[in-house]
């Protein structure tokens, strides 16, 4: 970092409206806009240090500094862009997992609630299933044989 850098930094903040405030003194939701008018006004700086503007000298040394900067900032920039995308992405996995969980427990539900009635058929078919045997017991001590017990006449 060269005196000649940071004048133009120090010029990039004269010209432009921001000076340093510690964000913590704004407000929660002014934050993220005070954050990217300082990093705007950074690429300001490079750029007129790198075109050789008021603080830069134009001498091939900063010239070359300022296009390695300059090709390291696209970079990061892609790789911001890349990881902003990849970050879209897994929240719209996370949405379709979501209603997917939702959908299941649907599904649970529904099966808990058929559960419950086949449960309860399971009991009324043990019932008369027991009914049957007493009757037919029944009909046997009468003395009807297998054949008159189990017509329906």
């Amino acid at each position: 970092w060269t005196s000649a850098k940071q004048d133009a930094v120090n010029d990039a903040l004269e010209r432009d409206v921001y000076r340093f405030m510690p964000q913590e003194a704004l407000p929660e939701d002014s934050r993220p806009y005070f954050k990217a008018a300082l990093e705007e006004c950074l690429k300001v700086a490079m750029t007129s240090y790198a075109c050789g503007g008021a603080a830069g000298d134009g001498s091939g040394e900063d010239e070359g500094a300022a296009r390695m900067l300059a090709a390291k900032l696209r970079e990061a920039e892609q790789a911001l862009d890349n990881l902003r995308d990849e970050l879209d992405r897994e929240r719209q996995a996370k949405a379709l997992m979501e209603r997917r969980w939702q959908s299941a427990e649907a599904l649970l539900k529904d099966f808990e609630h058929l559960q419950a009635e086949l449960d309860k058929a399971a009991e009324a078919r043990e019932v008369l299933d027991s009914r049957i045997a007493m009757l037919t017991a029944k009909f046997r001590a009468l003395g009807l044989s297998e054949e008159e017990i189990d017509s329906e006449g």
